[in-house]
């Protein structure tokens, strides 16, 4: 979602391009004498060790988990990066539940979308085993036979992955696991042109070719339902009916104005469109209730409460709920064959976790209680057996057992055995109240060894709403070193912006910049989405500033892609913040307009070049308002878009330190390992620099710092002809 290279010292542009050979380079030069296996070896095998940047760049992500349907097994899907092969892993695993071995079946560059076969012992996953990305039976002994093998392979990327050659790239399992339904890619000629593209180059994230929406049924039937251009991103939220006869899925267009949820039955052979939504909606699967309606919350702020929509329309109460359902994060729905027991996924609003709650016909919402996170979570159709993934900032992932309608977790077998032998660092959740009343969540991140009464440099981090329990997730700390900066003595402000159900205007705020019409005024959105989340974070920074934890004259702020945004405002808004690292972001700054015009009209009105538009860019844009900026801005980059480039250049015109660094043949969140270790030993230097006045005695170092020493003594020189102008 847009809620959003290094050059040269002044002068001719030249961009730094990071190789993979140069972050090797990096690597060794920061751990010399000894190999990437050593030095993971040597890492693993301390007992009480602490965390190192390699530990961070190969960090475990479960990425799918299934659990059998009479409950005696699962199986899980776990990536993690390869410095030595500088790419991610998947493993395809196997664990008996009763006694908790855990063999690993098949390792592959790829393995998704892992899920039981309804009415089978079988499981189906999609996997790369050398003919590009295609459809798998497996058995519970892990042999693979090929399901659905198409041959016209598209190559897709996405946010957090680099380009894999796909032939089926999505599925899902009708009711009667009689038939399933298929996304299939197509290919047509590299030099098909394409008339009236989005963005320029052309973004082939999604790939390049046309997408196909098939239904396959027991008699091995196909049937094509839907064809779209692959820049419309593919299919979402498809669902069969209970009867197994028909399909409803989402589709966005084209332009990406708006999503339109179609509908496909066995009799009609032809879908059709049920509902238009802005191309902001998320969908989202139905919840369904034990009273037989579909469950929501619903509300504001303390005025949150789980209801009950039932089908004739009227509405059952369930009291106040401190969590939401429908985040895409958290686990999914599950109902009792019985349907007087529902199991829902949550995502909690203050201490920001994902766990269960049960909701019974008798009225009674009932948590199921754990330290930490339950995610990934699987439930067999009997509604007797499940299984979770439980995780925390802290604690490594492992698999525990539930039972859905009374049991609590009970743990089966650690699912990052080495991350086990790392000493705990102390975290702990907070709330902060700004000046607005708004209310903004997340943790600290304190440091190895911390003293009473000592003020620690810190760091904020943000990524919109991703500061919660969950191990090392790069959808939240991207490249930044939450866990080294903490062993290094930062203390470490792990942010939330502030949710959007806290208050009926601030949804409304972000209903309007999806699209929504509504009556606050342009100026007004950008108080409440923007500025008042800088807002938040000069308060934070006092709060701990006045509780004698932090030292405000050495704080640094940091954040991509949502979190950028959120940077690049912060550091030309407020003086705060003595430095930053902006990730891959850009989104608010002008020239940003020419390819997400619909986004930008609700912010800022129309185009940079509108005079009527002119003066709310200058109010929030961090171009137009980059003589105002706080301090040095280090910009990380993939993409690699003009805007990113039009902020660095304003900064260096207004004499303020920056640099931009251009990852080539990255994705939105880095892939290969060996970049981001580059670039978390680049936010780790940077900071050091501008926050501590430190400096890596590496000789491969010494250009680095030659450069920020010139921008600093630029910065400095022109800050004191500031002040005697004055």
């Amino acid at each position: 979602m847009h809620r959003r290279t290094s050059f040269s010292r002044p002068g001719p542009i030249r961009i730094r391009f990071i190789t993979g050979m140069r972050a090797l380079l990096t690597l060794i030069a920061a751990l010399p004498g000894t190999t990437l296996a050593a030095q993971a070896a040597s890492a693993f095998a301390e007992p009480g060790r602490v965390w190192t940047l390699q530990d961070i760049a190969a960090a475990p992500e479960i990425v799918d988990l299934s659990v059998s349907e009479d409950g005696r097994q699962a199986m899980y899907i776990i990536r993690h990066g390869d410095l030595d092969k500088n790419a991610k892993i998947s493993s395809l695993h196997r664990v008996d539940l009763a006694t908790g071995v855990d063999r690993e079946l098949k390792s592959s560059t790829w393995l998704s979308k892992l899920q039981i076969i309804p009415g089978s012992t079988d499981w189906s996953v999609l996997a790369d085993t050398g003919d590009g990305v295609q459809l798998y039976r497996v058995d519970g002994t892990g042999r693979f036979k090929a399901m659905l093998i198409n041959r016209d392979l598209d190559q897709v990327g996405g946010a957090a992955e680099g380009r894999q050659a796909f032939g089926i790239s999505d599925y899902g399992w009708s009711p009667d696991g009689k038939s399933c339904w298929y996304e299939k890619r197509t290919s047509q000629s590299p030099d098909t042109p394409t008339v009236n593209p989005l963005f320029l180059p052309l973004i082939t994230t999604y790939g390049a070719n046309p997408v196909e929406l098939w239904v396959r049924s027991g008699d091995g039937e196909d049937a094509l339902l839907d064809r779209i251009d692959a820049i419309a991103g593919g299919y979402f939220t498809v669902e069969w009916d209970d009867t197994s006869s028909s399909l409803t899925y989402w589709v966005r267009s084209q332009d990406r104005k708006s999503l339109e949820q179609r509908r496909w039955s066995r009799h009609g052979r032809k879908a059709e469109a049920l509902s238009s939504e802005s191309s902001f909606h998320v969908p989202v699967h139905d919840a369904r209730g034990p009273r037989g309606g579909s469950l929501a919350t619903t509300g504001f702020g303390g005025d949150r409460k789980l209801i009950e929509t039932l089908k004739d329309g009227s509405v059952v109460e369930y009291g106040r709920a401190g969590f939401r359902l429908g985040d895409p994060r958290a686990s999914g729905t599950w109902i009792s064959p019985a349907g007087d027991v529902a199991l829902l996924g949550t995502r909690y609003y203050d201490d920001t976790r994902y766990g269960l709650v049960r909701v019974m016909k008798s009225g009674a919402v009932e948590e199921v209680p754990v330290a930490g996170s339950l995610t990934n979570c699987s439930v067999n159709r009997a509604f007797t057996a499940g299984v979770c993934v439980r995780q925390s900032m802290i604690s490594p992932p492992e698999l525990v057992r539930l039972d859905p309608r009374k049991g609590g977790a009970t743990s089966i077998v650690g699912l990052a055995p080495s991350y086990a032998t790392i000493r705990p660092l102390r975290v702990a959740p907070r709330t902060w109240t700004n000046r607005n009343g708004y209310k903004a969540n997340g943790y600290l991140v304190y440091p190895r060894d911390y003293e009473k009464g000592r003020k620690y440099p810190a760091i904020l981090v943000t990524h919109g709403s991703d500061a919660d329990q969950r191990f090392v997730d790069a959808g939240f700390q991207w490249d930044y070193p939450v866990q080294v900066w903490a062993e290094r003595g930062y203390v470490v402000i792990a942010m939330n912006e502030s949710a959007v159900s806290d208050s009926a205007e601030l949804g409304a705020a972000y209903a309007q910049w999806g699209g929504a019409p509504g009556p606050l005024p342009m100026e007004r959105v950008q108080d409440l989405i923007w500025i008042n989340t800088v807002s938040s974070f000069e308060d934070a920074v006092k709060d701990l500033d006045k509780e004698g934890l932090v030292d405000a004259s050495r704080v640094g702020i940091a954040g991509y892609s949502a979190g950028s945004q959120m940077v690049n405002v912060a550091m030309t808004r407020s003086k705060a913040f003595r430095a930053a690292s902006s990730g891959d972001g850009g989104y608010l700054e002008p020239s940003g307009y020419f390819s997400n015009s619909a986004s930008y009209r609700p912010v800022f009105g129309g185009s940079p070049y509108d005079p009527a538009a002119v003066p709310l860019y200058r109010r929030l844009s961090p171009t137009f308002r980059a003589a105002q900026a706080a301090g040095p801005v280090l910009q990380q980059v993939a993409s690699g878009h003009a805007s990113q480039l039009g902020f660095h250049v304003s900064l260096r015109d207004a004499g303020v330190p920056s640099e931009l660094v251009y990852y080539p043949n990255e994705s939105h969140l880095f892939h290969q390992p060996r970049n981001r270790l580059t670039a978390m030993q680049e936010n780790i230097e940077w900071f050091d620099y501008w926050l501590l006045g430190k400096e890596d005695p590496d000789p491969a170092k010494i250009a680095q710092y030659e450069r920020w020493r010139e921008m600093r003594e630029k910065w400095e020189n022109g800050a004191k002809k500031a002040q005697v102008s004055k």
